[in-house]
């Protein structure tokens, strides 16, 4: 229930809850929309490289190899929604 859906579901019930709510909850959980919602509120936000395929891995990890990756190491690999 971290993304929001418990809470949604709380709120159609009108049962009423502590914490975040569902637009706040579900921002959290999802890593790529958070960094453009920080970017657009001027909150600074360390560089990223979103990788949805093999191709996407592939064309970062030859960018590394050469030098030109936007993201150096060391990094953190983490799941965008988890």
């Amino acid at each position: 229930g971290e993304d929001g859906t418990i809470q949604g579901m709380l709120e159609l019930l009108e049962i009423p809850y502590t914490g975040s709510g569902v637009l706040a909850s579900a921002l959290a959980m999802d890593k790529v929309m958070s960094k453009k919602i920080f970017r657009v509120e001027g909150i600074p936000t360390p560089p990223e490289v979103v990788v949805r395929s093999r191709d996407d891995a592939d064309r970062f990890l030859q960018a590394l190899y050469t030098g030109a990756a936007q993201v150096t190491c060391p990094f953190v690999v983490k799941p965008s929604r988890q």
